[in-house]
């Protein structure tokens, strides 16, 4: 065996013994660091603890008066990773368009009149619309974001030893009432087509129940300035009030309701009342070639 050969292998051997000594130590002191063998050979345990955020003499008092400052903020409830909006604002519709930057929001303040606003417009104060979803709104509020939603529906809970929903009532057949402004809204929130049965359901006059029409749907639209087609209802050069409120304007073709064709009369009150069965309803408008989605909620 050469000089040269002999070496090699002394060094590999050495670089072997140094390295395993080094292992053997850093597992030792890892050992001891995690608690699995601190030279210990008995270790006392309690036989019970305490409960989470309580001392042996009760709660906690200094971390109860830290929680009750808040100093992180408090109350506000997290929807989809932002908090919800305390601005006061109500969510009433949202246009969807693509790009989605040109997208719209149907949004009142508190009672007042809804306004539509687009993608960096202020609803109120110094609150500016950051994004539009299909069913939320993105507001930015000086440096933090929060999150509008549509409005969730509150079921009061039934009265302990309240008579049940009905007893003593004698049902009658009577001729049809005219709408409350409660139920005309919420009709009206189901498409134009809708509002405008709607309206004209609530402007006729009594009449026993056996001979009561079903409302025509294309003379409505026709009244508000919409003409059927078999593309759908297309909007006129001078389209009513009612029609405007929902963004429509003039060359617009609505083309669906929930998924299915709109522009025959005799079909479409069907389609309507599906809608408010489902409590949502969603439109698509066709305008300058491009296609629109208008969705409103019903509960």
């Amino acid at each position: 065996m050469s000089p040269e050969r002999r070496d090699e292998i002394a060094l590999r051997v050495v670089s072997v013994v140094v390295v395993g000594s080094l292992a053997m130590a850093l597992a030792g002191l890892t050992w001891r660091l995690t608690g699995w063998d601190d030279g210990r050979s008995e270790v006392a345990v309690a036989e019970t603890l305490p409960p989470l955020g309580a001392q042996a003499g009760g709660a906690d008092n200094d971390v109860a008066r830290i929680v009750g400052l808040a100093p992180f903020g408090g109350g506000a409830t997290l929807v989809g990773g932002l908090p919800a909006s305390s601005l006061g604002l109500v969510l009433k519709g949202v246009l969807m368009a693509f790009p989605p930057g040109a997208s719209t929001a149907l949004i009142a303040l508190g009672d007042g009149p809804a306004a539509i606003y687009g993608v960096g417009q202020s609803p109120t104060g110094n609150a500016v619309i950051e994004a539009i979803g299909v069913d939320h709104v993105i507001l930015k509020v000086g440096e933090t974001r929060e999150r509008l939603d549509f409005p969730v529906a509150v079921l009061a809970a039934p009265v302990e030893g309240a008579p049940a929903p009905g007893a003593g009532i004698t049902v009658a057949p009577v001729g049809p009432t005219p709408l409350s402004p409660q139920a005309q809204a919420v009709l009206a929130s189901a498409s134009p087509i809708a509002s405008a049965a709607a309206a004209a359901s609530a402007a006729a006059p009594r009449a026993p129940a056996a001979s009561a029409p079903a409302p025509n749907v294309g003379q409505t639209a026709a009244a508000l300035g919409a003409t059927a087609s078999a593309q759908g209802y297309r909007i006129g050069a001078n389209p009513s009030a009612e029609l405007r409120r929902f963004g429509l304007q003039p060359g617009d073709v609505i083309e669906t309701l929930n998924g299915q064709p709109v522009g025959d009369a005799a079909n479409d009150q069907t389609l309507i009342n599906r809608a408010r069965e489902a409590g949502q309803a969603s439109v698509v408008v066709v305008r300058g070639g491009r296609r629109l989605t208008l969705n409103f909620p019903l509960r």
